[in-house]
């Protein structure tokens, strides 16, 4: 079953991905994902069809809303992301 990324090719939305590169699954069956081509991490909560951006999204960088490639995160216990 697909549970996230539903297009077969890279892009922005919500359903695309470009060059995922790590996933967790966290305590509650939230789903996160390290897009790293689109500099950020989606999350989709456990029931919902759509993914939002928790991380970055704004482009590569070093500023609060952004982040450069990114291969490797850790959630701990109560959702911090590392």
């Amino acid at each position: 079953t697909t549970v996230a990324g539903w297009y077969t090719s890279p892009g922005s939305t919500t359903g695309q991905f470009n060059t995922p590169t790590a996933v967790h699954v966290d305590v509650n069956g939230s789903i996160y994902v390290v897009d790293s081509g689109n500099y950020r991490i989606q999350k989709w909560s456990a029931g919902e069809p759509f993914g939002r951006t928790i991380v970055g999204g704004q482009g590569n960088g070093t500023t609060f809303n952004k982040i450069s490639r990114t291969n490797a995160f850790f959630v701990d216990s109560q959702t911090n992301i590392y």
